[in-house]
């Protein structure tokens, strides 16, 4: 096994008379290689000539660049490597493994030049070279302390730990996708050795650890965030447990505002990469609170000038960072399957617990006592009935093209949204040139080009795209009544002629199947929860499960309100959380308040919430000016907590434990 060792050295390695040497040497003696370290190793330093370190190139804001480095190869023995070397700059120089990271020191005690390496000894790779650490070892980053690019306080020391955690914490920033994110952040968790926990017990140490210039900036962001009153300084939900099941926008929202409330939160998810390239209309108000939690910190372009939308997978890797460095744990791979009670025997008071895929994760073993639902329209969670809405046949085709970012696609203006009743002149010109009948049609420039649109049937049926009219439209959509290549024309056609042929030829993103990303589906019906919660209680242990995102409320795509709403669900539901961990309401209030707040939420738009979209919290007062707190009361929810506790049982079945208060008044007649 082999250490690469990177130093900024300006000679040719080794001299020309080492490679002969060496083989000669292992030739002549039965010994292995190993016997001979000792001898070599100095024999390969003395023939080295003295690092001499380039100047560091300047970059932008007058930070120093690290120079550039060559490398040398080294055996390891016992993991481990020392050897010595003179030289004009270190004097003398030593080096020494720690803790994974060879420092080199000057007299004075000063870090001159550091190298990080990983070995395949450790269950992870700890490579802090790129994401996908390759096997065996490699090295990561070398630099001169004098010219770092990190700021830290003047005179403070920087340990090689700090150090090292600076360089994962910047590649934690900039990494773009779900693998790349957890295994930097991982890898910072190592180099710290912090494992994430609830907000108080990790967010104060990993914040202290890590003092550059970016993580300052994002540190304020959170410290102001944390600082409203409802969480009560990360104390406000301390003894509850949160499992949520999906770690999409919404899933993960929540997740960040159950952690700030000081609950120990834990995240799974079934896929290992955030794939969906749509694009999301943003409300004001989520263009603010994202600003909030630091949005521009991770992704410079969020939101820049009048755009108000992003894409789905670049909101994901936001909300991702945002959830981990608060100290959330985040499990990719991993599939809830169903609730697993607690068990008869109570002697160690085991609660409740998810039986997850695969089997042998350890998340399996983690008992929580509230579980939120953010798995989209599939839902997993049971118990939760839904009601659906009907309205004319409303077939939707989404398309993404792949973004070359030139100047001509640059100069092509976005459409906000175009409805037939307010622009009839440009639909009836595309149906003119085309065939193509539309009801209204969007398109936003992100990472792609989204267009987003409403096709009549007719109109499909006469372009090949529909091959058979059929009434059932579960059938008429199968992929076995489309013609793929006629869809994929379809929706070229429209995005050339809405956008007046500017783009060049519009070659197609792929979606996670590595095909073509465009869909055509059907919302025609429209999903909704009955109640937004439940509660349930077994051999002494009470659950509250509750639905966020789509899984409460399926949006109209149009309005352009799934991210705003499903925003708002999140918040609400961890309002939920707060009133149940405080122990001052009974399970029942705590139901009814918060579908109380749930009969608002489909009604819900940019203009009928509040407008100080800075003063925005948990508190639901603060964002719905009319909000009715007991518009559903405790005698109504009855059906949705479910206990085998006699004394809850009296209390949910007995009529006669109904407190008058909670009862509508009668109205007296006029007159009588």
């Amino acid at each position: 096994m082999a250490v690469c060792l990177a130093f900024p050295l300006s000679f040719s390695l080794p001299p020309p008379f080492l490679p002969s040497f060496l083989p000669l040497l292992f030739s002549s003696f039965t010994p292995p290689p190993s016997f001979f370290l000792p001898f070599l190793l100095p024999l390969i330093f003395s023939s080295l000539s003295p690092p001499l370190l380039p100047e560091a190139k300047k970059g932008g804001g007058g930070r120093q660049g690290p120079p550039p480095c060559s490398c040398l190869a080294l055996p390891v023995i016992g993991g481990g490597v020392a050897a010595a070397t003179g030289s004009p700059l270190c004097q003398r120089v030593s080096q020494q493994l720690l803790r994974g990271r060879l420092s080199l020191r000057n007299r004075s005690g000063e870090s001159v030049v550091h190298a990080g390496w990983c070995t395949t000894h450790t269950r992870r790779p700890r490579s802090l070279f790129s994401s996908v650490a390759p096997p065996g070892i490699t090295v990561d980053t070398m630099y001169n302390s004098g010219h770092h690019h990190h700021h830290h306080k003047q005179g403070a020391p920087v340990s090689p730990d700090s150090a090292a955690a600076a360089d994962v914490f910047e590649q934690l920033c900039t990494a773009s996708t779900f693998k790349s994110v957890l295994y930097h952040y991982r890898l910072l968790c190592d180099v710290l050795r912090l494992k994430p926990t609830n907000f108080r017990n990790f967010y104060p140490k990993l914040k202290s650890k890590l003092r550059s210039w970016k993580a300052q900036a994002i540190w304020s962001k959170f410290d102001k965030r944390s600082s409203h009153k409802c969480y009560n300084h990360g104390k406000a939900c301390t003894n509850s447990k949160v499992l949520i099941i999906g770690a999409g926008p919404c899933g993960l929202r929540t997740a960040i505002e159950a952690q700030l409330l000081g609950a120990k939160v834990v995240v799974v998810e079934k896929r290992d990469r955030f794939s969906r390239n749509n694009v999301l209309h943003l409300w004001p108000f989520v263009i603010n609170d994202l600003k909030q939690l630091g949005a521009k910190k991770f992704y410079g372009k969020f939101c820049a000038g009048a755009i108000d939308h992003i894409s789905i997978r670049q909101l994901q890797c936001i909300l991702l960072k945002v959830a981990l460095l608060l100290g959330v744990e985040i499990y990719e791979n991993v599939s809830f399957e169903e609730l697993t009670e607690p068990p008869e025997d109570q002697n160690e008071k085991i609660g409740w617990r998810a039986r997850l895929s695969p089997a042998d994760h350890p998340a399996n073993q983690y008992e929580f006592d509230v579980l939120i639902g953010a798995d989209g329209k599939r839902n997993t969670l049971h118990g939760f009935k839904r009601k659906e809405f009907r309205g004319k046949l409303a077939i939707a085709i989404t398309a993404n093209f792949i973004n070359k970012r030139t100047e001509l696609e640059a100069r092509v203006q976005e459409i906000s949204g175009v409805a037939f009743i307010f622009n009839q002149k440009f639909f009836k010109e595309l149906y003119a040139a085309t065939g193509i009948d539309l009801e209204n049609i969007v398109y936003y420039k992100d990472e792609t080009h989204y267009f987003v649109m409403t096709a009549k049937k007719q109109s499909l049926i006469e372009k090949g795209v529909i091959l058979r009219d059929l009434q059932d439209t579960q059938q008429l959509l199968h992929p076995s009544n489309v013609d793929r290549n006629a869809l994929m024309e379809y929706a070229r056609e429209a995005a050339d002629f809405s956008t007046s042929y500017q783009l060049p030829h519009l070659d197609f993103a792929v979606n996670h199947y590595g095909k073509p990303d465009v869909a055509m589906f059907d919302f025609t019906s429209m999903f909704a929860a009955e109640n937004a919660c439940r509660m349930v209680e077994k051999r002494g242990h009470k659950l509250l499960s509750g639905l966020v995102g789509d899984s409460l409320l399926e949006p109209f795509w149009p309005t352009g309100s799934g991210c705003a709403r499903g925003f708002l669900s999140s918040f609400d539901a961890c309002w939920m959380i707060r009133s149940f961990s405080s122990g001052k309401m009974m399970p029942l209030e705590v139901l009814a308040e918060r579908e109380s707040i749930y009969r608002l939420l489909a009604q819900t738009t940019p203009e009928n919430l509040s407008k100080d979209h800075s003063s925005y919290s948990l508190d639901p007062a603060s964002r719905y000016p009319t909000i009715n707190l007991r518009a559903v009361l405790p005698f109504q929810v009855r059906t949705l907590f479910n206990t085998d506790d006699p004394v809850h049982l009296e209390e949910i079945t007995n009529p006669h434990l109904v407190n008058n208060d909670e009862l509508p008044k009668k109205r007296k007649r006029r007159g009588v």
